[in-house]
């Protein structure tokens, strides 16, 4: 007998043994899932094995006095400037110690600007906008006025890789000051008690930009890491961006004044009008007109204005 139309599928087979395969992957699925979802309970009830987060958002359990005028943090030190001449620090591992240090100056005499912190959380410079700047080290217990810094601080440029060596631990070292009147100054601050030396160890003027405008940014850096030799310094305005490098007349471990050498190179030119940013190239500016062309070299501190209706190419010298 033959069963024509009714013969047994060849499919049947497979058809079944995919079933019970998909049984099976649905069944792993389950308990994989199951074994997340306890994972993730187990994560939350045991806070010992979960990763810290990168970053986190806390309270600093402390009800001001008077309305902050600056605030600033490093190495776990915060330090806030109040109107009521009062700096306020705060070590955040131990928040619930709290250290008020008065300024001694008449509210009609005085007036907080900005604080500006080292990356080792010792030195503190408070600058007023009467131009009246004071210095706090960590261990003091009431700061001192820096006499011959006379300028309104906008920012500061801290040596970095010194102040986070062991081997400095009164000293500043070099640092860069920008000041609202568009001059950069080297200065060095030293907390170490010396009879015959203020904490004011120098201070000096080393470049002032041509649009004395506020210098409201600026840091440097020494390369290469392994045997610094040159330095790159940056600035910025509200406008523009000033670059300036140079090699150091000494290796910056050795103290001493290094930035002037770098910046007495740039005296001769004077950057011009600038909105983007330029280093070191030859500038070849073609207008839509035709037989126009103009082709001028820049400094590498010059700032560069995109012209309307031009055209902007850099050909590397």
């Amino acid at each position: 007998m033959r069963y024509e139309g009714f013969e047994p599928s060849p499919y049947d087979h497979e058809s079944a043994r995919e079933n019970e395969l998909g049984t099976v992957r649905a069944s792993r699925l389950d308990v994989i899932a199951a074994d997340l979802c306890e994972q993730s309970d187990n994560q939350h009830s045991a806070p010992s094995n979960t990763i810290a987060p990168i970053f986190e958002l806390a309270r600093v359990q402390y009800t001001l006095p008077a309305p902050l005028v600056s605030l600033v943090v490093a190495s776990d030190v915060l330090a806030m400037g109040l109107t009521s001449h009062v700096i306020v620090l705060i070590e955040l591992a131990h928040s619930d110690q709290v250290i008020k240090i008065p300024i001694p100056r008449k509210p009609s005499e005085f007036s907080i600007y900005k604080l500006f912190m080292d990356p080792s959380g010792r030195h503190l410079v408070i600058t007023s906008l009467e131009g009246e700047n004071w210095y706090l080290f960590r261990s003091w217990k009431k700061p001192k006025q820096l006499k011959t810094f006379k300028m309104v601080i906008e920012s500061v440029a801290w040596n970095k890789a010194a102040l986070l060596s062991s081997s400095h631990l009164t000293s500043t070292r070099e640092i860069l000051i920008g000041a609202r009147n568009g001059t950069i100054y080297e200065a060095v601050l030293d907390a170490q008690e010396d009879f015959f030396k203020s904490q004011e160890r120098y201070l000096g003027a080393v470049f002032t930009l041509p649009e004395r405008q506020p210098i409201t940014g600026i840091n440097f850096d020494f390369f290469p890491s392994m045997d610094p030799k040159k330095a790159l310094i940056v600035a910025i305005t509200t406008s523009r961006i000033y670059q300036f490098s140079g090699t150091l007349p000494r290796r910056p471990d050795e103290g001493g004044r290094v930035f002037g050498l770098i910046f007495a190179a740039y005296r001769e030119t004077a950057p011009s009008a600038s909105v983007c940013f330029a280093y070191s190239p030859r500038l070849t500016m073609k207008k839509k007109y035709p037989n126009f062309r103009v082709t001028f070299d820049i400094p590498s501190y010059t700032i560069i204005r995109p012209i309307a209706g031009s055209h902007i190419r850099y050909q590397k010298k």
